[in-house]
């Protein structure tokens, strides 16, 4: 299954708040290959789709991610822009389960009053 660059960008910043919720000092966190390794396993997504979506949303325009050159390594961490960008995606998934609930609850209050008037 083919994954959008979207979809990857999501799992990334994700998987970088997680590390820098854990540990906020970017000299102190994991390197990024340890960070964005399981992503490969867990999404079935390969290292130049994680590449291009570290490019995408490292834009000018999106400014998601910030990364910092080590010695072990690169680090991600969320900037501003993603921080906002994650609480946007959070709230979607939360009116999207209510809007779930809601329809499920209608059909089972008014599945009754339907069936008893045919």
């Amino acid at each position: 299954m083919a994954h959008t660059v979207e979809q990857v960008s999501i799992w990334i910043l994700e998987a970088v708040e997680k590390e820098w919720r854990r540990e906020p000092d970017v000299y102190k966190c994991r390197p990024a290959s340890e960070v964005l390794g399981p992503l490969k396993a867990e999404h079935g997504i390969t290292d130049s789709q994680i590449d291009h979506a570290i490019h995408f949303m490292c834009s000018e325009s999106r400014q998601y991610l910030s990364i910092i050159t080590r010695n072990d390594g690169m680090a991600i961490i969320p900037s501003d822009n993603g921080l906002v960008m994650l609480g946007r995606l959070e709230l979607n998934r939360i009116e999207e389960r209510e809007k779930k609930k809601w329809s499920r609850a209608d059909k089972i209050a008014f599945g009754p009053v339907c069936i008893g008037r045919s």
